[in-house]
């Protein structure tokens, strides 16, 4: 089975990739959070350590900072 930290990050990055791919504006953070929430309705299992929980807040107040 596939741990569920797994299955979120592929989520993400395969969302990401999509949304990068398809043109849209901020790709990585859109299409992440798209295919992340599609997981989760689809209950799939997904968990996210606490330290990757505040890396990911640190990177996303950094990436909204930036013109």
């Amino acid at each position: 089975m596939i741990a569920p930290t797994l299955v979120l990050l592929l989520a993400g990055t395969a969302g990401g990739a999509a949304a990068a791919f398809a043109g849209l504006p901020a790709p990585w953070l859109a299409g992440s959070m798209i295919a992340v929430i599609l997981a989760a309705y689809a209950k799939l299992p997904l968990a996210l350590p606490e330290a990757l929980k505040a890396a990911a807040f640190i990177l996303l107040g950094a990436q909204t900072a930036l013109p």
